[in-house]
């Protein structure tokens, strides 16, 4: 089956989205993207809005799937570093996965995590969101829900208002993640059983953690703290 191929490449898809994004390049914004993905898109975002907005803030919010025990490419929910965790029940119950089982998976995945906050260089996943417009940034949805857990995680923050911004996902996803937002900005939605987000580029890869900061460092972004 012949898959039409929408972005060039992630810059391409951030670009894209910044278009959509323009009514509130000037706010009191916070992007805030998913690694590892989600930094080359929104990074033409932060750029661009950037030039005109000295307030806008740019985070770096890990938030990992955990993975099936026995399908390391699959998983069964996500979570982030404060232990906001969403599982994808119908799922679970499916494939028959014991309290255990979920237990282990999810301290595998919270020692990664730390890991890669080290590697990162960031200290926290602490978030100045109050009155702010937080706009949440990957490359794609799969399931949905690894941005599910993103925005629990961040509610307690207390923005202004919350909205995602994806260059692809599925239909199912799109429904599962809007009645948690205020707006979900979406490009390329599919209506399809088998999806997957690498099918809308022409160019695509896993990036790895080095590359991510190397991308930060050549723009002065600092995923430590606020720009």
């Amino acid at each position: 089956m012949n898959v039409e191929k929408v972005f060039r490449d992630r810059k391409h898809a951030g670009e894209t989205l910044a278009n959509l994004l323009k009514e509130y390049a000037r706010e009191n914004l916070s992007i805030l993207a998913i690694p590892n993905g989600g930094v080359p898109v929104a990074l033409p975002i932060y750029l661009k809005f950037r030039k005109n907005n000295p307030n806008i803030q740019f985070y770096l919010l890990i938030v990992r799937k955990i993975p099936i025990p026995y399908n390391t490419e699959a998983g069964f929910g996500a979570i982030t570093l404060d232990r906001t965790i969403i599982l994808n029940q119908p799922l679970v119950d499916r494939i028959g996965l014991t309290k255990n089982q979920i237990q282990q998976q999810v301290t595998k995945v919270m020692t990664q995590m730390k890991q890669r906050l080290k590697e990162y260089g960031i200290t926290d996943q602490k978030f100045e969101l109050r009155d702010r417009i937080a706009i949440l940034i990957d490359d794609g949805l799969a399931s949905g829900f690894t941005m599910i857990a993103a925005i629990k995680s961040i509610q307690k923050f207390q923005p202004q208002k919350v909205i995602v911004a994806v260059p692809t996902a599925p239909q199912s996803s799109i429904d599962r993640v809007s009645p948690l937002v205020d707006k979900v900005i979406c490009p390329n939605v599919r209506n399809t059983f088998f999806f997957a987000v690498a099918d809308a580029y022409e160019h695509w890869y896993d990036l790895e953690i080095e590359e991510v900061r190397e991308l930060l460092q050549k723009h002065g972004i600092s995923p430590a703290s606020s720009q």
